[in-house]
């Protein structure tokens, strides 16, 4: 039975204490100040006895940025005592376990400065670690191994879910990537690993505001230009900073280790990414920039993903319907499915073939990422009160917190819990649902309406977007308005002039709707045309009318 399910049985003693919060040498530390912290002290009364906790992260500082797998967690070890250990989370409030002398403790917030210990009882002692490694014999695989970076602004959007939600744009990306028809068996895509910039942004002001005032003042003012030039700074100022760390274990070894590193930042704008074409080749080029707007679906956030990784992989830009390697798609084209040419298989796989020596499999354990390979990854230096640092589970635990929202306090959620209420974003309203555990994994997927479905008079969903023309309109920078109609199956949209006009691909082709509008068109020009001829008929028939009427007289 699970242990953490009968705890609230037999919960024993609770205090509420106050905490000192120092560095490893003794200095204090504010509270406010643990944010910016990676190792510190936390020190209490409780029980009779003096609880003296060592709370440590897996982060690096590049640049001067703190960086952070997860973004407020930290593993728990006892100073002086070697059978201790747990984890605590100071995400808005504190909240962990521990366990000391076979006793598990609960830390939680308690208000006015406080912190509320509560004895859980006796446990049985957790046999440490647990068997090393996971080797197995079979076909030989290719392992494209990639690191996200999610820079400040990305991190403040998201919150806590960071890791999550970018864990979801992963797994998209490798479904696209690894569903095409390759020729040499074995290529597989690897979530190496993820920090996610705590302090400050990596690079302030790229774009100098000289040439942005010049370019207001002479109405030349472009931001896609803007955005542009960014990420080509912030490119170099990326392979600059990344080319220098190296380690030979932890989050240092697996930055080392990778093919390839990807810093994902916010846009408001749109969508886009740059990277060196062949740069997994080359230790120096092994870097890109996605930009990442929130609206966008999963599903299109993780193609973006995959073209990069192509890109990287040695694959150009090709022209085609539904070709993953097309430089520019309309709005309405982005939740399309895609898929690499042949010849970009063939570059791909003759690049792999090249650099074969580079694509092997390393140990992952302690990235926090689940896999097929581990039962848990806390991403913490020395585990969690779930995982120990060699991922395994604790001999009680069912999973660890931190690997899914289907986890509790080291134990599955009921089977239809909500894990994920419904979005209140407007692109995705109606077409991406609430998700529910499914009482065997920690994972809560995302769930969405069928492609096709109409939730809404004036649109459809497809790939958990709501697809309206006002939406579209939007997503190219433009406006809809009764006055400007779309027409001749083509999307129309106000400019920031108010005129009315078609809107183009960079590729200077119309974005065409699809056919559920060019259907909703015809069907109200039917209507017209039938109000129209019943306007006519009603003269003609008073008419009638009126004469047989003066005839009868």
């Amino acid at each position: 039975m699970l242990l953490f399910a009968v705890l609230a049985l037999v919960s024993g003693r609770a205090e509420e204490v106050d905490m000192a919060f120092t560095d490893p040498d003794g200095k204090a530390i504010p509270v406010e100040s643990i944010p910016s912290s990676s190792d510190f002290v936390m020190a209490f009364m409780a029980f009779g006895r003096k609880f003296r906790l060592r709370l440590s992260d897996s982060s690096l500082k590049i640049g001067g940025v703190l960086m952070r797998q997860n973004l407020c967690d930290f593993s728990i070890a006892c100073l002086g005592e070697e059978k201790c250990y747990g984890s605590a989370s100071f995400c808005n409030s504190i909240h962990g376990l521990f366990v000391s002398a076979g006793t598990v403790y609960q830390i939680r917030s308690a208000g006015a400065g406080k912190v509320r210990i509560e004895d859980l009882r006796h446990v049985p002692m957790d046999t440490e670690e647990g068997g090393e490694g996971h080797d197995e014999e079979g076909n030989v695989t290719r392992v494209i191994k990639v690191f996200l970076i999610n820079d400040f602004d990305r991190v403040q959007e998201m919150g806590p879910d960071i890791n999550l939600d970018t864990v979801e744009i992963f797994r998209n990306a490798k479904d696209v990537f690894e569903k095409n028809k390759w020729n040499i068996r074995g290529i597989e895509l690897s979530l190496n690993g993820i920090l996610n910039a705590v302090d400050r942004p990596l690079a302030h002001e790229l774009f100098s505001k000289q040439q942005e005032l010049d370019m207001i003042r002479t109405n030349t003012f472009d931001p896609e230009y803007v955005e542009k030039v960014d990420s080509i700074e912030m490119l170099r100022t990326l392979s600059r900073m990344l080319g220098t760390v190296h380690g030979n274990a932890g989050v240092e070894m697996l930055l080392e280790k990778s093919n390839l590193v990807l810093l994902l930042q916010t846009s408001s704008i749109k969508i886009n990414g740059l990277t060196f074409v062949g740069g997994m080749g080359s230790a120096a080029k092994r870097f890109g920039i996605i930009k990442v707007s929130e609206p966008d679906s999963y599903f299109y956030k993780g193609k973006v993903l995959a073209h990069e990784i192509a890109h990287a992989l040695g694959a150009e830009h090709e022209e085609g319907g539904r070709c993953l390697m097309r430089e520019e798609e309309s709005p309405l084209e982005k939740e399309e499915s895609a898929a690499l040419s042949h010849e970009s298989i063939e570059k791909i796989e003759s690049f792999i073939s090249r650099n074969e020596s580079k694509f092997g499999e390393i140990d992952t354990c302690g990235n926090g990422i689940m896999d097929g390979k581990k039962e848990c990854d806390a991403g913490l230096p020395n585990g969690s009160v779930c995982c120990t640092s060699k991922c395994k589970l604790r001999a009680w635990a069912q999973c660890d917190d931190r690997n899914g929202r289907c986890c509790k306090d080291c134990g599955l959620l009921p089977k239809n819990t909500v894990c994920r209420v419904r979005t209140s974003n407007i692109h995705k309203m109606d077409c991406e649902r609430e998700s529910y555990c499914d009482g065997k994994s920690p994972a809560c997927r995302v769930r969405y309406a069928s492609d096709g479905a109409r939730y809404a008079s004036e649109g459809i969903c497809k790939k958990g977007i709501l697809q309206t023309e006002a939406l579209m309109c939007e997503r190219v920078g433009r406006f809809s308005s009764p006055k400007c109609l779309s027409r001749d199956g083509r999307l129309w949209c106000l400019d920031q002039y108010d005129v009315c006009l078609p809107v183009f691909t960079s590729l200077s082709s119309p974005i065409m709707l699809p056919d559920f509008w060019n259907q909703r068109d015809s069907n109200s020009a039917a209507t017209k045309k039938g109000h129209m001829i019943l306007l006519m008929a009603i003269p003609i028939c008073l008419l009638v009318v009126s004469r047989f009427i003066a005839s009868d007289r």
